[in-house]
């Protein structure tokens, strides 16, 4: 098994506190193929992410960026200073920039980097034969701790005239079933236990962009919560359409809203919703599988 030295750079926390297991959870499929090591020093690859402006040049190192916000950081380049980015600074990227086909360069949305962090992955997903849901006792969830984007908090408020929406993240929250909960894997399960007694979730991105699709949308198909989606203009590429609302396919949210009442009211046509597995054909989309990440990191670590 090879071994790689690598650290950490602009991460979404002091990077010297991120560690190999840490990465291995990100990304388990590396663990049969390389033992990594952190070498603060001279490392031979680093891990950089978009939290701030780059702090370690590591000129001798392969340098990767993952990004889990909207933009094509590979192409941009690392932040240097304010205001300057250098192209060309990332050797390879990880982005959610769908339209960025260089071939140093995959598409990753974040489900694929947050579903393992709480032990379970995209496989996870494909829906096993007999599988029920679970009973519903709610009609709709709104969870976000992010008040900035104010499309979806009203879009909240112009449902919640139809029928009462739970909220339980730091955002117009109404219900203190998740309070004290946080972002580990117990705040998570949390999480998803309760999306799974609703009947859908609002499951809105807080930017447009094309490939942006985050947990926002897997979490509540893992949870068996029809979600109620808006974002990624190209979500449909990845996920099923026919297993989520998409806000954004409708002339207005009026309109939106008003199918979301028939849906409700309509037990077939919810069931259909419910039935259909999240990837088309239940099976994990190739340019998104455990497989192809593997052959990227070979092209990257050799």
């Amino acid at each position: 098994m090879k071994t790689i030295r690598m650290d950490f750079s602009n991460m979404w926390g002091p990077s010297d506190h991120f560690t190999v297991e840490y990465f291995l959870k990100c990304f388990p499929y590396l663990r049969p193929h390389y033992h990594f090591v952190i070498d603060r020093a001279d490392p031979e690859f680093v891990f950089y992410s978009v939290y701030g402006y780059v702090e370690k040049l590591a000129p001798r190192a392969t340098r990767l960026v993952w990004a889990g916000e909207a933009g094509d950081h590979f192409a941009q380049g690392g932040k240097m200073t304010p205001g300057v980015n250098q192209p060309g600074f990332y050797h390879y990227g990880i982005t959610m920039a769908w339209d960025n086909h260089h071939d140093h360069h995959i598409y990753m949305p974040l489900c694929c980097l947050h579903l393992p962090l709480h032990n379970t992955g995209m496989v996870d997903l494909i829906r096993a034969n007999g599988s029920r849901p679970a009973a519903k006792e709610y009609f709709c969830n709104f969870i976000y701790s992010n008040g900035n984007s104010r499309r979806r908090v009203e879009f909240f408020h112009k449902l919640s005239r139809y029928k009462r929406v739970e909220s339980l993240g730091a955002v117009e929250r109404n219900n203190d079933a998740l309070a004290g909960s946080g972002y580990d894997t117990a705040g998570y399960r949390a999480k998803q236990a309760f999306q799974a007694r609703c009947k859908f979730s609002i499951a809105f991105e807080n930017t447009y962009f094309a490939g942006y699709t985050t947990e926002k949308l897997s979490d509540p198909l893992l949870a068996g919560s029809v979600p109620i989606y808006s974002g990624n203009p190209r979500v449909a590429e990845i996920f099923n359409p026919k297993a989520f609302i998409n806000v954004d396919d409708f002339n207005s949210e009026e309109d939106a809203i008003d199918y979301i009442r028939a849906v409700d009211s309509d037990d077939a046509l919810y069931e259909s919703y419910l039935n259909e597995p999240p990837f088309r054909g239940n099976t994990v989309p190739e340019r998104i599988s455990d497989a192809a990440y593997v052959d990227f990191f070979r092209r990257v670590l050799g």
